[in-house]
């Protein structure tokens, strides 16, 4: 029996090896950021959180502000993570307003985006009834969540599928628009009435389709907890999200806009599931199969 430095045997080397191997897995996969965080019930358990922001900067850990237009400001009422919350102000007879913050997300064909927001007690709307607050954007489909409704009426949460023409969405139920091409989306659950001058909370879930014309993509969204649109058959394309962008594309002057207009921001959460064309299981995938390790 060898009593001083014992050289390893070849079993044992086996061994140690499958064993490095299986915390290799075990960091990069059970180790990675998941998304259990109650604050966002309609997350789903097993997707990768990418962004968790407060919004103490305006910027950072991969999200960017191309203009370096972002203003933060302190409003004790913010309902996740007061005071700092990002303040998007438009004022009337100027062609542009707030910042855009964007996050590169590649390879993801199954996002959530979580929020809170409150629009103040002044926004009158846009004229054409359409105010973007976001984008998710694929190759075949740069896609809008869209507060919607009348000049100094009530307006609701709803979705844009705007596309070139290569989608075709008319078979959703509340779509309006073009077939194809882009239509709005309404709720089919609840109609996602927005009060001024109050936080809400936002979540949206949107899951690239199998084909352009599968009618497997998932598109939902939640105002304040409860579901307002629940899809699971639209058409968005069969490519990955290159691009989140937080952007009201205030790029042009409003001839109606007569007062100052404000989102405030408390908090972004992005998240999501590196699938492939077909479903992949939830969690992590298979701890990879260890085989012999011939040592000389």
């Amino acid at each position: 029996m060898c009593t001083t430095r014992c050289p390893l045997m070849p079993g044992t080397i086996r061994v140690l090896l499958a064993s490095l191997v299986v915390l290799v897995w075990w960091i990069g996969n059970v180790g990675a950021a998941r998304a259990t965080d109650p604050n966002w019930p309609h997350e789903p358990a097993n997707a990768t959180v990418l962004l968790d922001w407060p919004f103490d900067q305006v910027a950072g850990s991969g999200l960017y502000d191309p203009y370096n237009a972002g203003q933060l400001i302190s409003d004790s009422t913010a309902r996740r993570s007061p005071a700092n919350v990002l303040s998007q102000v438009r004022t009337p007879g100027t062609s542009g307003g707030g910042t855009q913050l964007d996050l590169t997300i590649n390879n993801y064909r199954d996002v959530f985006v979580g929020f809170w927001w409150k629009p103040n007690l002044d926004f009158e709307g846009n004229y054409n009834s359409s105010n973007k607050l976001l984008l998710l954007i694929t190759n075949e489909s740069p896609s809008v969540l869209t507060w919607y409704g009348p000049q100094n009426g009530t307006k609701v949460l709803a979705y844009n599928l705007q596309n070139s023409g290569i989608l075709n969405n008319c078979h959703l139920a509340t779509a309006v628009g073009d077939c194809p091409g882009g239509v709005n989306v309404f709720g089919n659950v609840s109609n996602g009435a927005v009060s001024l001058g109050a936080w809400h909370q936002v979540e949206l879930r949107l899951r690239a389709s199998t084909t352009s014309s599968s009618k497997d993509g998932i598109l939902q969204w939640w105002l304040d907890g409860q579901l307002v649109g629940d899809f699971q058959n639209i058409n968005l394309g069969p490519s990955p999200f290159n691009r989140f962008s937080l952007n009201h594309t205030w790029d042009s002057v409003n001839p109606t806009q007569t007062k100052i207009w404000e989102h405030r921001f408390d908090h972004l959460r992005i998240s999501a599931i590196n699938t492939g064309i077909a479903d992949l299981p939830p969690g992590p995938p298979n701890a990879p199969a260890i085989r012999n390790v011939t040592v000389p």
